[in-house]
């Protein structure tokens, strides 16, 4: 969850430095079958304001997913 702390600290500077600017989060697509799609995770996850994804695949160096 250190990751998220980090992302909301850069939506937060962002927003006040270049606020029409959208940050997503890059998030390998194991670590996202894996980890955030868990019930927990994803409870918790609501709890959070709104986090922007991009899923991909480090191997083929592809992007898979955005979601907003």
């Amino acid at each position: 969850m250190k990751t998220l702390g980090q992302y909301n600290i850069y939506v937060s500077l962002i927003k006040r430095i270049n606020p029409e600017y959208k940050l997503y989060l890059a998030i390998p697509e194991a670590a996202y079958q894996d980890f955030f799609l868990k019930p927990a995770i994803q409870d918790i996850l609501s709890d959070q304001q709104q986090i922007n994804y991009i899923i991909f695949d480090p191997i083929q160096e592809v992007i898979i997913k955005w979601i907003n």
